[in-house]
């Protein structure tokens, strides 16, 4: 949970419950909790929009998962640090929109997770700000592209030196 999550006892309960059931995967009753906290929570909280997004999207459920991914996006786009989430939220909204056919705006938010997760690590933008990023959906599997030169100096050899925690945050982006 968030220190910006009004955390109640009903509601650390209901997260302890989620977090088993996302462990034993069982995406159905992580759903049910979250739709619960979410009523709870007046449907404001950014946190658990984005684990209702994460109980859909293992389900290929991706039209559902992606006005959550989109609404925790937003939330957590307007604080004034970058938040730890972000990049992966950004990163699995691109992923849902490739797999609804977005794919101009997938690579939009695949871009801006890059340009977010360098930023928490004290980089500038790791693309050029026209860099045009395509996502899409080939064979079942998340295809990304753009030209290499795009790319900063700085931003390469982060790549280099961070490859499996880059792989571990960003899964399908090796």
């Amino acid at each position: 949970m968030n220190a910006d999550d009004a955390i109640s006892p009903d509601l650390e309960q209901l997260f302890k419950l989620y977090e088993a059931y996302m462990a034993a995967k069982r995406y159905l009753q992580a759903e049910q909790v979250c739709l619960r906290a979410l009523n709870l929570c007046g449907y404001q909280s950014w946190a658990w929009a984005y684990f209702l997004a994460e109980t859909y999207y293992p389900r290929g459920m991706h039209a559902e998962a992606e006005p959550y991914y989109l609404f925790a996006a937003r939330e957590l786009a307007n604080k004034p640090l970058v938040h730890p989430t972000l990049p992966r939220c950004l990163m699995f909204l691109a992923y849902t929109e490739a797999f609804l056919g977005k794919e101009e705006l997938a690579g939009e938010h695949w871009r801006q997770s890059m340009d977010y997760f360098a930023r928490s690590k004290g980089l500038a933008s790791c693309f050029a700000r026209e860099c045009r990023v395509t996502v899409r959906i080939v064979d079942d599997r998340i295809k990304i592209s753009f030209p290499p030169e795009a790319m900063s100096a700085a931003w390469n050899q982060f790549c280099r030196e961070h490859s499996t925690e880059i792989a571990n945050l960003f899964p399908g982006s090796e």
